[in-house]
């Protein structure tokens, strides 16, 4: 799901900030549009950046970079993106954020775990030929 570009919170469930119902459905069609136009953009050659963050246990930032991912094709209109970072030894959970092609936040994510040493950040953009489920 694509995550608001104001608060990072998942759309259309999760966000507060886009007001009623109505409006946060529109935000999220709006998102998604965003999303198959970054799509677009990668089929030409544009390699989106994603940013990472490293918290501890207490939420305190360990660590953020912002990379170029590499692009790999999965399918005519599926794509993985991937950027790699160092860990850090206290690190309990990562934040990841994708951007747009027009570099406002596309999705956000944050995912609780032990990152020590590396972490590979794996995003899939696109229309699947199928949905798995």
């Amino acid at each position: 799901m694509v995550s608001c570009p104001a608060c990072g919170l998942p759309l259309p469930y999760d966000c507060r900030c886009c007001g009623t119902k109505e409006e946060r459905l529109d935000a999220y069609l709006r998102q998604m549009a965003r999303e198959l136009e970054l799509v677009k953009r990668v089929i030409g050659g544009f390699r989106p950046t994603i940013e990472v963050a490293l918290f501890d246990g207490r939420g305190q930032e360990l660590g953020r970079e912002r990379r170029a991912a590499s692009v790999v094709k999965l399918d005519e209109f599926e794509y993985e993106l991937r950027v790699r970072m160092r860990g850090a030894r206290d690190a309990v959970a990562v934040e990841m954020t994708l951007y747009g092609a027009d570099g406002r936040i596309l999705f956000r994510r944050r995912v609780m775990g032990r990152f020590p040493d590396e972490v590979e950040v794996r995003w899939c953009i696109g229309v699947p030929r199928r949905v798995e489920g």
